[in-house]
């Protein structure tokens, strides 16, 4: 080797040790002066052979509020649900079970568990003489495909009457970049296999550096709507799905007639057709089990314009309309977190209010006041005095210690003393 190239490489050497001394130093100073992206980084899960990722059953973690900085739990329970109580196959077996399927919306990590509007959903439900058991089944960054998969395996053991799958406008994106279905010439729905997640992204999913730069990323371009806009709570889906779809190769047709991989074949009207069979299939696999299948739409404007032509062949529960009646020049900032895209403690409220009167009436069941209703939201948020409390034209709370602990008990039956 002569001097020149000797130097070169040297140079190179010396470039190299100096990137990863900096990426070192970049990685240890966000981890201990800002430690926003420690939940997408350390976020536990399950790999499936289905569905990617799965929520680990008895998971204990803890997590931020957005907004407050305050730390809360987040546990997932025996059934791998984001509930801070375990669900017995008797209790099961004995109860109406209503279950929820989605994505971050549904699951409600950046909230303590007892304000996810399925808990208070729950609570209200249980104000009548029968036993009802609210399940939530979200799993961050779930699209339509996951949603679905993920009902698939869970009704094998989980007796669901009511099954209910809150829409979001990018689960259509989700299940491009996934690949897991496609529609034949004839079409038929066809699954394809999950791929594992190759090591090297694996640990590139453990690195706050890499949240900081998909950050970076959907801050310069708009065209990514949504990636910057949670000041940088950023979804584990933006590492494993942005980083997944360069690896893996759509099987769409035949081994003999396929061409070469390419990642990224997968087209929006790909997509589209794949999510309408998905919900067909949905609802053909609700109505075998002679339960109700419901699509809601999050409390946006662009969620809204989309549950029409939904409603053409599903039963559908527009949350931005129900919102619109309930707050005055409704907008979604209004029960959306400051910091964060996601909706906050009051939207979660309102959204288990509204869902439970329309369960109400769909269910039969003997409807109270609005006063009662009223009273009885109150009284579950005095059980958990230290955070967020309705707004002041709810009435006070009823002044019964036991039974504040009774409510508190159920909700937070498995976090630690």
């Amino acid at each position: 080797m002569n001097a020149r190239a000797r130097s070169l490489a040297e140079n190179l050497l010396i470039l190299a040790l100096a990137l990863v001394l900096s990426a070192v130093l970049a990685e240890m100073g966000l981890r201990l002066f800002h430690p926003v992206y420690e939940y997408a980084a350390e976020f536990q899960y399950d790999p499936s052979s289905t569905r990617i990722w799965r929520n680990h059953p008895g998971g204990v973690e803890q997590r931020r509020h957005p907004d407050t900085g305050a730390s809360h739990w987040l546990i997932h329970n025996n059934l791998g649900s984001h509930q801070h109580r375990d669900l017995s196959e008797q209790q099961l077996a004995d109860g109406i079970n209503v279950a929820f399927f989605g994505d971050s919306f549904t699951e409600n990590r950046r909230l303590p568990s007892p304000h996810s509007f399925t808990e208070l959903l729950d609570y209200l439900l249980n104000l009548h003489a029968r036993s009802f058991n609210v399940l939530n089944f979200g799993v961050d960054g779930y699209g339509t495909d996951q949603g679905y998969l993920a009902y698939e395996e869970l009704r094998q053991s989980v007796p669901m009457d009511w099954v209910f799958y809150l829409m979001v406008d990018n689960d259509l994106e989700n299940v491009r970049r996934n690949e897991l279905f496609f529609v034949d010439d004839h079409g038929g729905l066809i699954r394809n296999p999950a791929r594992p997640t190759p090591w090297y992204i694996r640990i590139a999913a453990r690195l706050h550096l890499t949240y900081l730069l998909y950050d970076v990323r959907g801050r310069l371009d708009p065209s990514r709507r949504g990636l910057g806009s949670d000041r940088a709570l950023l979804h584990e889906e933006y590492t494993y799905y942005s980083w997944k779809k360069r690896f893996r190769a759509a099987r769409r047709q035949p081994e003999e007639d396929r061409d070469p991989p390419s990642p990224n074949r997968a087209t929006p009207e790909d997509a589209a057709l794949v999510m309408w069979r998905l919900l067909d299939e949905w609802q053909l696999a609700v109505d075998s089990s002679a339960a109700h299948f419901v699509v809601v739409g999050v409390p946006r404007e662009q969620e809204h314009e989309l549950l029409p032509v939904i409603a053409e062949r599903h039963e559908t529960l527009d949350l931005f309309e129900l919102f619109r009646s309930q707050l005055d020049d409704y907008e979604y900032r209004d029960v959306s977190f400051e910091n964060d895209a996601h909706w906050n403690e009051r939207g979660n409220m309102l959204a288990a209010i509204v869902i439970y009167r329309f369960l109400e009436e769909r269910m039969g069941l003997d409807p109270i006041t609005e006063m009662e209703l009223r009273q009885a939201v109150s009284d579950y948020y005095a059980a958990f005095p230290e955070s967020w409390q309705p707004d002041p034209e709810f009435p006070p709370a009823s002044s019964d210690p036991i039974a504040r602990q009774v409510i508190r008990n159920r909700y937070t039956e498995l976090e630690a003393p």
